[in-house]
Formats: C-alpha cells, sequence, structure tokens
C-alpha cells in the first residue's frame, strides 16, 4: 500500500544552509498492517509523517526519495490531488488533541465540517453518520456540544479517531495519539485503534517514543534515531533480540512496575544533537562500542536475521555472541 523509498527531508536554515532531518529513509506498509515508528523526540518520526501528509512547514522541503502510494508518487501530485488523498485515503491523528482541535467551536461543528467540506451528504445524513461515529469511538452522544477544552484528554483523543475515520481512510496515521494520558487512558484508546483497524480494514502507522506501546499494537518496528533508521523487524523479534546498541539501550531504559528500587536507572549518555552527527554512524559519539571505523563510515542496514534489519558495524559480533549463549 505505501511505500517510502530513499526519503530525504532537510531544512534550510537562515544562512541558507540545508540539514538533513530524516536521511534516505525506506520502508513499506501492506494492506491491514500495523507499523510502529519508534525514536526519541526529535529524531524525525513526526517529520516524515508530515511528509506523506504534505504538511512541511515552508523552510522544510522534501530533498530526495519518493513516497508511493498504491504505486502513485504522492510527492508528484498537484496540491487539488493530494488533498483528494488526505482524508479519504490517508488520515492523520496528531499529537496534541488540544491544540489540533478548534478552541472555539464545538465538537459537532468539528464534526460537521468534514462532512460538508468533502462529502455531498445532507446535514440529516451527516449528522446519522455522527452519531454512528461516536458510537465507534466510544463517545456518548453529550459530548457534542462541548468544547474541546471541556472534555478530558482521553475523550480529545477519541474525537481526533472520529474525524480521521470520517472519509474511511485505507491508511491510518497515529503520531503518539496516548502522549500525556494516564496508563488505563493508554490502554483504552490502544485497544479502539485495534478495534476501529479492523472495522475499518485500515493499515496503521503508529508513532511512538514507548517501546511498550509499540509492541502491544504493532506488528514490526522500526527505529530511527537522527533521522536515520538503525533498525526494524518483527515486534517480538526487537523484544527478544535487540541489535543496535541504541535499540538496546532504549530497552534498558524502560521503567516498569517490576524495577527494583534503589539501583540507577539506565542512561544513554550524550545527546543526539550534534555536529558529529553529519559523518560516520549517528550514534558513535553515545556508543560504548564505536571505533575508528565508526567515525569514518556510515554503516549499511543489513538483514542479520529473518526480516530482522540493523545498521551497525558490531550487530553481527553481537548476534553471533547471543547464538553462541542461546
Amino acid at each position: 500500500m505505501l511505500e517510502v523509498k530513499s526519503l530525504t527531508v532537510s531544512i534550510r536554515n537562515k544562512n541558507g544552509k540545508i540539514y538533513p532531518l530524516v536521511k534516505n529513509l525506506s520502508y513499506k506498509l501492506n494492506e491491514g498492517e500495523t507499523l510502529a515508528i519508534v525514536g526519541e523526540s526529535g529524531c524525525g518520526k513526526t517529520m516524515q509523517a508530515m511528509a506523506i501528509m504534505g504538511l512541511l512547514p515552508p523552510n522544510i522541503h522534501v530533498t530526495q526519495g519518493q513516497i508511493l502510494f498504491n504505486n502513485k508518487n504522492i510527492l508528484q501530485l498537484s496540491p487539488k490531488e493530494r488533498r483528494e488523498i488526505n482524508g479519504k485515503e490517508i488520515a492523520l491523528v496528531f499529537q496534541d488533541a488540544l491544540t489540533a482541535l478548534n478552541p472555539v467551536i464545538t465538537i459537532r461543528q468539528h464534526l460537521l465540517e468534514v462532512f460538508k467540506a468533502r462529502t455531498n451528504l445532507t446535514l440529516n445524513e451527516a449528522e446519522n453518520k455522527i452519531k454512528e461515529l461516536l458510537e465507534q469511538v466510544e463517545l456518548p452522544q453529550s459530548i457534542l456540544s462541548s468544547y474541546p477544552h471541556q472534555i478530558s484528554g482521553g475523550q480529545r483523543q477519541r474525537v481526533m479517531l472520529a474525524l480521521a475515520l470520517t472519509l474511511n481512510p485505507k491508511l491510518l496515521i497515529a503520531d503518539e495519539p496516548t502522549t500525556a494520558l494516564d496508563e488505563n487512558t493508554q490502554e483504552q484508546i490502544l485497544n479502539l485503534i485495534k478495534k476501529l483497524q479492523k472495522a475499518y480494514k485500515m493499515a496503521v502507522i503508529f508513532i511512538t517514543h514507548d517501546l511498550i506501546l509499540a509492541k502491544e499494537i504493532a506488528d514490526r518496528i522500526f527505529v530511527l534515531y537522527s533521522g536515520t533508521k538503525v533498525e526494524e523487524s518483527l515486534a517480538k523479534e526487537l523484544f527478544s533480540n535487540p541489535l543496535h546498541p541504541y535499540t538496546y539501550g532504549l530497552f534498558k531504559s524502560i521503567i516498569t512496575k517490576d524495577t527494583p528500587k534503589g539501583i540507577p536507572l539506565f542512561e544513554i549518555h550524550g545527546s543526539p544533537r550534534g555536529r558529529s552527527r553529519f559523518y560516520g554512524c549517528p550514534f558513535k559519539d553515545r556508543c560504548k562500542k564505536s571505533s575508528r571505523v565508526c567515525y569514518k563510515f556510515v554503516p549499511s542496514l543489513e538483514e542479520l536475521r529473518p526480516r530482522h534489519y540493523c545498521a551497525c558495524f558490531w550487530a553481527k559480533s553481537i548476534d553471533s555472541q547471543r547464538r553462541q549463549n542461546d
């Protein structure tokens, strides 16, 4: 359904210099599949999603690559053609529902606006459709008269899901839809996305910095670091056998209710933002295994196990050691 090929998204600064934010990113997504994109803040997760939707800021552009949706390069479409795809074929749930929703109109007006702008439904037909949508996202009809600030964070995310589903899209991009929600509400939103995915037969791109959430919802996961894909595999395989030092560090950083008290928390030292990220391995300055080769060359993404890819000069030795231990 979707194929991102060698995508590079770059920003131009005030001096006219161009810096890549997402570098040579490639991946595929099949119908009905859920792909989780994982990485810390600023790694390019949202930026690549905005490139798919055609919503990049004015000073940020796609400088290389293709985005194929049903074998059509959507980067070459006119604004009018892209508008036909957005919403009807590809829908986006934004990260912060409170800022994404219009504060001065009711939930009913939000939903009606979509039907008025994009369909030929009568007012009665649109109202009936809205009632169906609210039932599907498990919201009461009484919420229609509320403004965004008058409802809870979980309810706002459900409204965002309802807005995304109004035109029956084939692909849903959910950009950290559970941010700032409590654990129970997160679980409810995840289960709702799974239920809606089956009902609408959608593919889903789930963007998150939380590996636990990614494992719960995704068929496949890939890890972004500083705009570069460093590892990709089936969700179960990634959790049982992370090969990239960065992925391993993310797993070590996970805190659960079973984490022993009094033990120092694991930390990935350093920052992903630095001039050295423009040459060699992007993770080299923070990696305990980095050597001279890591500073000279960029590691390529290699298939080390079936459907398990990793971009690290040390991944093969890490994998062979684990095979021996197994």
